[in-house]
C-alpha cells in the first residue's frame, strides 16, 4: 500500500509454515514480515526501508542421536594394550 501524501509504502506478508526439513522435521507455524519504505520520487534518492519480522515456529517431535560409546571403549582398551605393553618391554628381566 501507498500513501502519497506521506511518501511511505508498506508491504506485509505471512509465511505459513505447515512442514520442515532436517532439524525443524515436522515443525509448523506463522512468520509475519512487515515492510515500511520511504519513497522518494527522485530518481537520484534512492528508496529506503526498515523489515519487522514476527511469528512462531514449533517443531513436535525432535530425535537426538546418543552418543556411541563402542568408539570410547576401543580407544580406553588400546591405551591399556599400550600402557601394559610398554610396562612390559621396561620390566627388567631375570637371567
Amino acid at each position: 500500500m501507498i500513501d502519497f501524501l506521506s511518501s511511505k509504502g508498506t508491504a506485509t506478508n505471512i509465511f505459513t509454515i505447515t512442514s520442515g526439513e532436517g532439524l525443524f522435521l515436522g515443525a509448523v507455524g506463522t512468520l509475519t514480515l512487515r515492510e515500511v519504505y520511504q519513497i522518494s520520487l527522485d530518481p537520484n534518492i534512492p528508496t529506503t526501508g526498515k523489515s519487522k519480522a514476527s511469528g512462531t515456529i514449533q517443531v513436535f517431535s525432535q530425535t537426538v542421536k546418543e552418543p556411541s560409546t563402542s568408539a570410547a571403549s576401543a580407544l580406553i582398551g588400546m591405551m591399556g594394550v599400550a600402557f601394559w605393553l610398554r610396562r612390559q618391554r621396561n620390566t627388567p628381566t631375570s637371567g
